[in-house]
């Protein structure tokens, strides 16, 4: 699992939790949610994420901290937990590898992408 492949927004939307990635207060290359921290009162959606370094930090409270820990809060859960949670949204670096490729040198092909899915499963 690596942090740097984790995908913020693919979580966010199947864990219904809205999000903003455009708008008067979101950066660009960030999303915004709404702090998940009890001792945050504002409604509004001030923490961003950094769809780049995966870090996080409300403009209203304060708070920072990393994806896992953002997890942690938003669910629950305890830290090993979290990381169970952060490697199943991984994105996948091979999406854009054609199903069959060749061998510029020999023209022979690679796996089919069905073997390729074993691979990476």
């Amino acid at each position: 699992m690596s942090l740097e492949t984790f995908d913020p927004i693919l979580y966010f939307e199947n864990r219904n939790i809205s999000y903003s990635t455009e708008g008067k207060n979101v950066t660009e290359g960030w999303c915004n949610i709404e702090c998940p921290f009890p001792f945050c009162d504002d409604p509004s959606n001030h923490m961003g994420i950094n769809l780049e370094s995966k870090l996080f930090s409300c403009w209203a409270c304060g708070e920072k901290g990393g994806m896992d820990r953002l997890i942690q809060e938003l669910e629950g859960c305890s830290w090993p937990e979290s990381q169970l949670i952060l490697s199943q949204f991984q994105e996948n670096p091979y999406k854009d590898i054609p199903l069959d490729v060749k061998y510029p040198e020999t023209g022979s092909k690679t796996v089919r992408s069905r073997d390729m899915k074993d691979i990476l499963s």
